[in-house]
Order: C-alpha cells, then sequence, then structure tokens
C-alpha cells in the first residue's frame, strides 16, 4: 500500500510540475502584431456635384457626345430581340475629379439583357475632363437615358 501511495505522489508531482512548466511556456512567449503594408490606395470620398461652373467633358464634347458614344457601341442583345423587347434605359454614373467614370448603376431598367449591356458600355467609357468649380476638378453625377429600339418589318401586299 506504501508503494501505490509512493507512486501516486509521485505522479501528483510530476503532473503538477509538468503544467507548471507548461503554464511558464505559455507566459514567456511574446507576441508581436505585424502590419502588412496596404495593397490599394485609400481615396477618400469626394463631394458629389450636379451644378458646377464647367461640365465634365467627354472627348471635348458634352454629354449628348457621350450618349452618340455609347449607341455607337451598344450591342442588341440577340435575346432581346427575339422577345421584341425595347425601351429606355436610364444609367446613372459619376465623373469624379480624376475624370474617371465610376460607380454606373441602373436607375429604370427595362430588362436585365437591355439594361446589362448599357451597364458593360458605359464602363468602358475613356476618361473625360473632370467638372471644375472654382477651378478646381470635382465629381459630377450625371443621369442618360439610353433607348432600345426594334423596326417593325411590315409585309407588303
Amino acid at each position: 500500500m506504501k508503494s501505490t501511495l509512493l507512486i501516486s505522489i509521485f505522479l501528483i508531482i510530476s503532473a503538477s510540475t509538468i503544467l507548471k512548466s507548461q503554464d511558464t511556456i505559455k507566459t514567456n512567449v511574446k507576441t508581436i502584431d505585424i502590419i502588412a503594408p496596404a495593397t490599394e490606395e485609400i481615396i477618400e470620398e469626394e463631394p458629389v456635384y450636379l451644378r458646377v461652373e464647367q461640365n465634365a467633358r467627354f472627348q471635348e464634347g458634352d454629354l449628348e457626345k457621350f450618349r452618340e458614344w455609347v449607341q455607337k457601341n451598344l450591342v442588341y442583345p440577340p435575346i432581346a430581340v427575339e422577345n421584341g423587347i425595347q425601351g429606355t434605359v436610364v444609367v446613372q454614373f459619376y465623373i469624379n475629379s480624376k475624370g474617371k467614370l465610376i460607380d454606373s448603376k441602373i436607375l429604370r431598367g427595362v430588362d436585365q439583357s437591355l439594361d446589362n449591356e448599357v451597364l458593360r458600355v458605359v464602363n468602358l467609357s475613356p476618361d473625360w475632363e473632370p467638372a471644375l468649380l472654382k477651378g478646381k476638378p470635382v465629381m459630377q453625377q450625371f443621369a442618360m437615358p439610353v433607348m432600345f429600339g426594334l423596326v417593325s418589318k411590315k409585309k407588303r401586299r
């Protein structure tokens, strides 16, 4: 019985010694925070203007020039042609102070195929000359209708 008691005491002392040494290891571990450099440039939000001294300009023209460019680059989706879908899609976008077209979205859609085509083309826009307010470039908001129409083929008698 004495040997069993001694073995039990030995195991208890050994276990407590092991646990204490593990606690010591845990408390001696130092951690440091590593902060990775940002990979993206942080851009401050710009105020948006509807009225400015000089509107943003597209290829030395105005919004009408951009509308012409969009119409020239649109491809009428075949699925919309097959289903006879037509109408006017209204798209909103911003020209930021660097002349980039950003944040385009559909304000009034007709059909997903037409809406997606408008967004596709608008987002391909080349850079603009930014709007000016008090001589400084600013962000300007635009909304523009884009019309899709089908010519009906009438049978001649």
